[in-house]
């Protein structure tokens, strides 16, 4: 009996058995019988859900779910996703293969956003038999990377233009704009700012089913109950302050939420309630007192706090301020304003009111500034420390990306006139060339237009340079300039490259400090370069090497004499070597070298 003679219903379960592939390209091709069974929505529809996690919002996937099957072409819908994962499949091979067209190529991938993010986590978890494993997971955690910025870039555009347009106040954009600072550091984990919303919400539904009785509350009352059980339920503060206030994870709101203890700082915490509040039908928003963020709670137009009638003209209906960071109680006003009259006059304005959620992003990312600085105070800045530590990814990886996150938020969100604003821009160009060169079409896009802005408006007040209204166009076009230069070659048949030692990819131990790094390229810098290890006697133009580390991509340079190799493939293998598909393809232990990936540059090592 052959399939087209079994009865449909059969044909049916047999199609959802079988991989989609094979529907498409095969059964669907066979006969009439068989291509219009294979066209059911409800097929399709069944593959798109098995097949693909995350969908780009332009879909409106979790919408058209809740429709019947027919009215959305879900075969339709299959294609367009397969065909472009056989284009972001070529995209990241081209990344891979040349540095030519590479931060282009990033710039297309990161466009199609979440729709590229299942294919990107494939090659993020490559397997060990790839020829090229290193490269394939380093670049597509890169291009991953690239896309969760740029949504959370999005948010606080969105955010600027909201706050702009109008003053109505929309809850979800605290909650949201804080969880975009988790975005530069979400590495394919759960906890996107869509995740974030997710469990706020479930932890509201708790909240409510252990209160049903709530209804019949007052304000005071829902504000009261809600900050207890936030706080019964150690979903905010701190254990240990003195020690632990600076520590990166308690700066960020999706790792305070999904950690196993919560701990946060105050601005945290009460963005925590703030959010859980709204969605109890309670005006419930942070505040800008000085030292540490409070919530004020506002009852409804003609109403107090315990709900009692009252005339908004002549007796306004008084706030509540809470402390779901450090308090249970309701924190009097006349407390709050007796500290904010030791501050000084300078504090006092609009401290007591309720703040715009841009100023609340701002103080995030001040904090998140604070911690970068605390770090680059320590001696050692490559160790992981509970000050740098976040549940996923590597310590100081993080709080790099944080600071570059940080400037960012602050950058769209500060006026371009205030006097702090040059500084910024400055040192987010350094972050930005060094660590993120890919993100050069976001900051022609969005840092570009802004820097005119403060170009333009700063030459009312003093005569700038000729240049100053271009400096950020200036440095986005050599960026952009660099990416479609074929890099310079090094070929050992060159003259007097024929005495050049090492390669690159080999791994070598400081002769004189003993740590371990790999190659990453040579050139002869002549008898005038002086670096920190160089010998007094040494030849004047004997070769230098680059050459990284395990847990830095920076390219340092090391003198010849310096450089001992070694041997130690099973050493190599248990240091992490967070960068080397930056420069590698893979780890050869029979060599114990690294296969290089810079043939562009490097053909003969």
């Amino acid at each position: 009996m052959s399939l087209n003679q079994l009865p449909d219903e059969i044909i049916r379960h047999i199609l959802f058995c079988l991989p989609p592939l094979d529907t498409l390209h095969g059964v669907g091709l066979t006969c009439r019988h068989l291509a219009r069974l294979s066209k059911e929505g409800l097929l399709w529809r069944f593959h798109c859900i098995q097949t693909f996690k995350y969908w780009h919002p332009s879909h409106a996937f979790r919408t058209i779910l809740r429709l019947p099957a027919p009215q959305t072409d879900w075969k339709k819908l299959f294609v367009l996703r397969y065909h472009q994962n056989k284009q972001i499949s070529r995209l990241l091979d081209g990344i891979l293969k040349t540095k030519v067209g590479r931060l282009k190529r990033f710039e297309q991938i990161t466009k199609f956003g979440y729709d590229a993010k299942d294919f990107l986590l494939e090659n993020c978890d490559a397997d060990d038999s790839f020829e090229d494993v290193l490269a394939r997971r380093y670049f597509a955690h890169a291009a991953l990377n690239a896309i969760h910025r740029h949504l959370a870039i999005e948010q606080w555009i969105h955010l600027k233009t909201v706050e702009s347009e109008s003053d109505t106040h929309n809850p979800l954009e605290l909650e949201k704009s804080l969880g975009a600072f988790d975005m530069f550091v979400l590495h394919g984990q759960p906890g996107d700012m869509s995740d974030i919303t997710r469990c706020l919400s479930a932890l509201t539904a708790k909240f409510c089913s252990g209160h049903p009785q709530m209804r019949e509350w007052t304000t005071r009352q829902k504000a009261l109950a809600l900050n207890r059980w936030i706080r019964a339920m150690n979903l905010t503060g701190l254990q240990h302050p003195e020690k632990d206030y600076r520590n990166l994870r308690n700066c960020l709101i999706g790792q305070a939420l999904q950690h196993e203890d919560h701990e946060s700082i105050p601005i945290i915490s009460s963005a925590i309630y703030c959010s859980m509040a709204q969605r109890i039908g309670l005006d419930a928003r942070c505040n800008a007192f000085p030292t540490h963020i409070h919530v004020v709670v506002t009852p409804a137009p003609g109403r107090d706090l315990d709900d009692k009638r009252v005339d908004e003209a002549t007796q306004p209906g008084k706030r509540m301020y809470l402390d779901p960071h450090g308090n249970d109680n309701e924190v009097p006003e006349q407390k709050l304003r007796r500290l904010l009259a030791s501050f000084g006059s300078e504090h006092s304005r609009g401290a007591m009111d309720p703040t715009p959620t841009s100023s609340t992003v701002i103080r995030a990312a001040n904090n998140i500034r604070h911690s970068y600085q605390t770090f680059m105070g320590q001696q050692d800045r490559e160790t992981e420390t509970d000050l740098t530590r976040l549940l996923h990814g590597h310590g100081p990886m993080n709080l790099n990306a944080c600071y570059y996150a940080c400037l960012w938020a602050m950058l769209i969100l500060v006026p371009t006139s205030s006097p702090d604003w040059e500084e910024m821009f400055d040192k987010f160009m350094i972050e930005f060339t060094r660590y993120c060169p890919e993100d050069v079409w976001v900051v022609d896009k969005y840092v570009v237009p802004l820097y005119r802005h403060f170009a333009t408006t700063r030459r009312r007040r003093i005569r700038p340079a000729p240049s100053d209204v271009d400096d950020a166009w200036r440095m986005v076009r050599y960026v952009q300039r660099g990416d479609n230069t074929p890099p310079p070659v090094f070929s050992r048949n060159g003259r007097g490259n024929q005495d050049v030692s090492f390669e690159v990819g080999q791994v070598f131990r400081h002769r004189r400090y003993g740590w371990v790094g790999v190659i990453t390229g040579w050139t002869f810098m002549g008898g005038n370069m002086r670096r920190e290890d160089d010998d007094e006697n040494r030849r004047p133009e004997a070769p230098y090497y680059s050459y990284m580390r395990s847990t830095t991509a920076e390219r340092n340079v090391i003198a010849e004499e310096n450089v001992e190799l070694i041997n130690e493939p099973e050493l190599v293998l248990k240091m992490p070597f967070l960068y080397a598909g930056k420069y590698f393809k893979r780890f050869d232990p029979e060599t114990c070298r690294f296969i290089s990936n810079l043939k562009e540059e490097y053909p003969d090592d």
